[in-house]
């Protein structure tokens, strides 16, 4: 089972308001080893079909695994929290985020995709922003998100640097979130060697992360998207792409780069904005009998 398996990220929701009742030490608590019993929860939501939907009904975590669900299940010492007027279900997925980005809120609003990427992220690129920079940015997102009962994200990062990558890395593994750190890559000669020391030191020992390799497909970006193929293969780690986000993108010819860097040979995520949603599913459909695809028509950063 290993990684497939699912371990623990739960949420107790409150009307229609999302609340994680846990504190740090308690998320710490439950993830590391700790037991605790959630007590007579209005509601449980299993997922699972033999168990259905209980009413008034406990849940025992032992560590990081659900051990009990039911009625009148026994404590004995573990941490109780009161679970009286509230949903207990899993945590939501968010499929396609840029953690980081809280750090450019209110950045370009009145810009189109291209203008707010020219604005607010490009001259990011080579610039000496800071891992502490990024740890900051992505920490204040990971809060947002699970406030939001959002326990398990894909963050598509842009890696400006080594610093960088490391920070935002850092700030996913002190979210006790389970992840996918997508992870920008290309032809600088830093970005491979740090991929592979973050896959072996970072992502493998961790039953909560996954890595992928982030590109952008477009005529004029061939050679870091075939770096980035070369590197998600050798990794054996899938590709995750922008696709169509911008009215610009289709003269660009991103399926066909895709193509001939090999891409389209094997099972990659890929992450689409349709901007005209006819046209544009109509195009994919080759791509999407090949690999999975996630459509995502909204923003991909917490607001303020």
């Amino acid at each position: 089972m290993g990684k497939r398996l699912f371990l623990l990220t739960l949420t107790l929701v409150i009307g229609s308001v999302f609340l994680v009742s846990l504190g740090r030490d308690d998320v710490g608590e439950a993830a590391g080893g700790g037991r605790t019993l959630i007590r007579d929860a209005s509601m449980v939501l299993t997922m699972d079909e033999k168990l259905g939907t209980l009413e008034n009904a406990d849940v025992l975590i032992d560590g990081a695994r659900i051990t009990a669900v039911g009625r009148g299940v026994s404590a004995g010492n573990a941490r109780v929290i009161d679970g009286r007027g509230k949903i207990v279900m899993p945590g939501f997925v968010d499929l396609h985020t840029h953690l980081w980005q809280s750090l450019i809120r209110g950045c370009a609003t009145d810009k189109e995709l291209n203008g707010w990427l020219g604005g607010c992220v490009l001259p990011l690129q080579g610039s000496p922003v800071s891992g502490a920079d990024a740890y900051a940015g992505t920490r204040l997102s990971t809060l947002d998100a699970i406030s939001t009962g959002v326990t398990t994200v894909t963050d598509w990062s842009h890696a400006f640097n080594a610093d960088f990558a490391r920070g935002n890395l850092q700030a996913l593994q002190d979210s006790k979130q389970r992840f996918v750190f997508a992870f920008m890559a290309g032809t600088d000669p830093w970005i491979a060697p740090e991929v592979r020391r973050v896959k072996k030191d970072v992502i493998d020992p961790n039953p909560l992360a996954h890595l992928m390799i982030g590109t952008h497909p477009a005529n004029w970006n061939v050679a870091n998207v075939e770096a980035s193929e070369k590197l998600s293969e050798e990794l054996g780690v899938p590709l995750n792409v922008h696709l169509l986000e911008s009215k610009a993108d289709p003269a660009t010819d991103q399926l066909g780069v895709l193509r001939r860097a090999g891409a389209l040979r094997r099972a990659c995520w890929r992450t689409t904005w349709c901007t005209q949603p006819t046209r544009n599913w109509t195009s994919l459909r080759h791509m999407t009998s090949v690999s999975p695809t996630t459509h995502c028509p909204t923003c991909a950063w917490y607001p303020a």
